[in-house]
C-alpha cells in the first residue's frame, strides 16, 4: 500500500498490538463488597504516511471505547490517583512518530483491607506494535507494584509525584498474567501500549522533534539518541549541531557490514527507502537512501537489512 500514490495515505503503522487489563476486588469504606475493572486506558495510534499517531487515541478493535474519568472511579471505589498523564517515549520513533499512550498511579484510599488485584492480558514483554518502514514500534504493556512506597508521605507533605521516579518503593514487575495484594502502602502503576512509528526517525523534522521534547511526549535522550536531535545550552533547538549529529548517526549505520557498491542501475521506486535495480545482470532490491543492496528481488528484503 505504501508503495501505491493512490493508496499510500491509508497505509499506518501498528495501533497498540496488545492488551492488558486490570481487576480489583475487596471491601469499600462503608463495609460493601467491590470489584473494578480497570482494562481502558489511553493507548497510542500507528503513524500514518504522513502525519503522527493519535496519542491516547484508543484501541482500533474498541473504536467506542472511553477512557474512564479518575473522579468517577474514585467516588465508585476506593482508589486515590497519584497521576494520569502521558507516558514518554512510549510512541514509536520515526519521520512520523506513532501516537503515545497513558500511564496511571493509584493507591488504595480509606479500604479497610487489602486488596485483591489481578492483570490479564499479552504484548508485554515484547512490544507488539509494530513499525514500519524504518520506524520503531511502540512501547508495551505494562504492570508495577510498588511495595512499601512512600507515597502517602509525599501527599501528607503536599508534594503530588509527577512520575514513577518520584515515588520510593521496591518494584514490583508483574507479568501478564498475575494475582496480586495490594496493601495499605502500595502503589499500582498501569501503562498502556504506544503506536509505531513510520519512517527513519532521522529524516523527522527537528522542530517536530523539539516539540515533542516541550510537551514531554519524547525525553532528552531519546532525542538525542534515536532522532539525532541535539538542544543548546539554552534548551533551544540547535539545528547545526544535529545535521552534525545526524551524519554521524547514519555513518555508523553505513559501517556495518555488508555489500555497499555505488549503486545498481534503478529500475523503479517501490517506497523512499526501497527500490528495484539491476546489477550485474541480477535484479536485485536495495535502499533508496544509502544504495546499499539487500539482495535477489525475488527474495524477502527484509532478510538482508
Amino acid at each position: 500500500m505504501v508503495a501505491s500514490p493512490k493508496y499510500r495515505d491509508h497505509a499506518m503503522a501498528a495501533w497498540s498490538g496488545s492488551f492488558q487489563g486490570q481487576s480489583m476486588f475487596g471491601t469499600n469504606e462503608k463495609g460493601e463488597r467491590f470489584s473494578a475493572y480497570i482494562g481502558f486506558i489511553g493507548t497510542g495510534t500507528g503513524a500514518r504516511t504522513y502525519k503522527d499517531g493519535i496519542d491516547c487515541g484508543g484501541r482500533l478493535s474498541s473504536m467506542v471505547g472511553v477512557i474512564w474519568n479518575v473522579e468517577d472511579y474514585e467516588y465508585a471505589y476506593p482508589l486515590l490517583h497519584l497521576f494520569k498523564q502521558v507516558r514518554p517515549d512510549s510512541g514509536g520513533a520515526g519521520t512520523f512518530r506513532g501516537g503515545v499512550s497513558e500511564e496511571v498511579a493509584f493507591i488504595p484510599y480509606r479500604a479497610p483491607s487489602a486488596l485483591d488485584f489481578s492483570v490479564f492480558g499479552w504484548g508485554v514483554e515484547v512490544p507488539a506494535s509494530a513499525g514500519i518502514y524504518g520506524g520503531y514500534p511502540g512501547g508495551s504493556y505494562q504492570s508495577l507494584v510498588l511495595r512499601q512506597a512512600n507515597a502517602r508521605q509525599l501527599l501528607a507533605s503536599g508534594r503530588i509525584p509527577e512520575g514513577v521516579e518520584a515515588i520510593a518503593g521496591q518494584i514490583e514487575v508483574l507479568p501478564p498474567l498475575a494475582r496480586a495484594v495490594l496493601g495499605a502502602e502500595d502503589v499500582v502503576v498501569f501503562r498502556a501500549a504506544g503506536g509505531g512509528g513510520f519512517g527513519d526517525p532521522l529524516d523527522r523534522d527537528p522542530a517536530l522533534v523539539a516539540r515533542d521534547l516541550d510537551a514531554r511526549l519524547v525525553s532528552p535522550e531519546r532525542a538525542r539518541d534515536i532522532y539525532g536531535v541535539l538542544l543548546d545550552s539554552h534548551n533551544h533547538l540547535d539545528l547545526e549541531a544535529s545535521a552534525v549529529h545526524r551524519a554521524e548517526l547514519r555513518q555508523k549505520r553505513c559501517a556495518s557490514p555488508g555489500p555497499r557498491p555505488d549503486g545498481p542501475a534503478p529500475l523503479a521506486p517501490f517506497t523512499e527507502y526501497l527500490s528495484l535495480g539491476e546489477i550485474q545482470g541480477q535484479v536485485v532490491t536495495f535502499c533508496g537512501r544509502c544504495r546499499r543492496v539487500f539482495g535477489p528481488a525475488q527474495e524477502n528484503y527484509k532478510r538482508y537489512a
